[in-house]
This record gives C-alpha cells, sequence and structure tokens, in this order.
C-alpha cells in the first residue's frame, strides 16, 4: 500500500539553503543546457571515478570535449598526456592549473 505524505519543506527552501551542494550544482546547469542547446550530449563522469574510469568513460563514449571541474583536477592531470589526443580538455572553474 502506498502512502501520500505532505512535503514539509517548500521547493523554495532548497535554494535558500546555500548549501555548498547546491551552489555547484547551479553553477553547471547553464553549461549542461548550453551542451544541450549546442545539439551536443552531456556525459556526465561520477565525482568518485577514478583515474582509469574517467578514461574508460571517456573512450566508450567517444567524447571530444572534457569539461571538468576542480574535483577532478588530480584525476585528470595524472591521465591528461592519454585523454589530450583527439579531445579538447577545459577546466571550469577558479585558479587553473
Amino acid at each position: 500500500m502506498c502512502s501520500m505524505r505532505k512535503p514539509t519543506a517548500s521547493p523554495t527552501s532548497f535554494w535558500s539553503v546555500g548549501s555548498k551542494r547546491a551552489t555547484r550544482w547551479l553553477f553547471w546547469l547553464p553549461i549542461y543546457f548550453g551542451i544541450l542547446k549546442a545539439g551536443a550530449i552531456a556525459v556526465p563522469f561520477n565525482f568518485r571515478y577514478s583515474a582509469e574510469e574517467i578514461q574508460y568513460c571517456a573512450d566508450l563514449a567517444e567524447v571530444q570535449v572534457l569539461l571538468f571541474g576542480a574535483e577532478f583536477i588530480g584525476r585528470i592531470e595524472s591521465i591528461a598526456h592519454k585523454l589530450c589526443h583527439g579531445r579538447l580538455l577545459i577546466y571550469v572553474g577558479d585558479n587553473c592549473p
């Protein structure tokens, strides 16, 4: 049996929290929609992926442009020599390495 519960928070309360996760999500949202508007396909990678998993997914999805943020910096740098063949790597964020 399924029960319906009334939401305990209003939809706008999510935005008012000001959490780091929400801010990061809002930062990437225009980039995501820009990718779709350009007619490309966005392939999001899990932030927990190791360098080898990132390489595997990029090869499997035939990624041509890889946009990445600070959370991927160390892993991307370790495989940059393999990733950059035929791909454009774009760092998005402050303090570009």
